[in-house]
């Protein structure tokens, strides 16, 4: 899948953080978004490994949510978020 490609490129990933890195003055407090946990994980290292003070929230699902299994787990909504992290 090319979002997941993407998503593990490491020298992608370097020039998101590398970009932003050089020109936080200019963006000023900025919100990254990403398709993939570990990509989130990912560039919240590149960034702190420069300096920026970073934080990290995402959510996971595990199954499909148009799926019988998920409108069972949750009560029929859809989608039940599993996992948030902050660090």
């Amino acid at each position: 899948m090319v979002s997941e490609h993407l998503a593990r490129n490491r020298e992608r990933n370097s020039l998101i953080a590398n970009t932003y890195a050089e020109n936080w003055e200019k963006y000023g407090q900025t919100i990254i978004f990403a398709d993939r946990w570990y990509q989130c994980e990912a560039l919240v290292e590149l960034l702190r490994q420069q300096g920026i003070r970073t934080d990290v929230l995402f959510g996971r699902q595990d199954v499909n949510a148009g799926s019988a299994e998920a409108r069972v787990a949750t009560g029929g909504a859809g989608y039940r978020p599993n996992r948030t992290r902050r660090s």
